[in-house]
């Protein structure tokens, strides 16, 4: 019995120092609390989408400012932009011409230049867009950008255009000074609905098709 109890009290003086050993070690090893493994989790998804050194995804491309709005286009509008109010040189006389839209009225301001080569070209298919609907409630306006009376005239007189204006630094900075042919459609309420930069005669179909359908309301 003596011999039996003192092999046992040998077993437990080697044993207690094991345990006191495992037990540090099995706790530097417990899994990682939570906000740690989220942590982690949301560091491997950076890098997976972003790459280890590349920018994030949401710095590569910023929200654009919402002051530079009638910088873009993609052919319909999708925020509330009120159609601008300008003031512009009508010609032939160069009267000062004020121009402010109307609820209940369209308006589809066409900006080009004599200058222009993808302007001259699309010009008779903008005049036929016009003549089919000039029955419509719809302000056409035709302005000329960085051109002068005796250019803007002579423009005219060959396209058999009935009406144009001069643009002023006001009409340029109201629209941004756009790439030409640049065409703006404003609905009944005197809201932006569709602008196009460098249009094209694409852009004029549907152009048509918006007059229509919104005319006819």
């Amino acid at each position: 019995m003596r011999k039996k109890s003192h092999n046992i009290l040998k077993l437990l003086v080697f044993i207690i120092p094991m345990s006191l050993t495992i037990v540090p070690t099995a706790l530097a090893n417990d899994p990682p609390k939570a906000d740690e493994q989220d942590g982690k989790f949301k560091k491997a998804v950076d890098q997976k989408l972003n790459g280890k050194k590349g920018p994030k995804k949401e710095d590569a491309h910023p929200a654009p400012d919402v002051k530079s709005k009638m910088d873009h286009t993609d052919g319909y509008v999708h925020e509330w932009l009120p159609f601008p109010s300008f003031n512009a040189i009508a010609l032939p006389g160069l009267e000062k011409f004020v121009y402010k839209p109307a609820r209940g009225e369209m308006t589809v301001v066409v900006m080009l230049a004599t200058w222009c080569a993808p302007c001259v070209k699309m010009m008779p298919e903008i005049l036929r867009l016009q003549a089919r609907t000039a029955r419509l409630p719809i302000n056409y306006i035709n302005i000329f950008t960085n051109d002068t009376k005796q250019d803007a005239t002579g423009f005219m007189a060959e396209h058999g255009m009935k009406s144009g204006v001069l643009a002023t630094h006001e009409v340029l900075a109201a629209f941004k000074n756009p790439e030409l042919p640049a065409i703006y459609v404003g609905d009944r309420n005197s809201w932006m609905l569709m602008r196009y930069l460098k249009a094209t005669p694409e852009d004029l179909v549907e152009v048509e098709e918006s007059i229509k359908y919104l005319t006819a309301i």
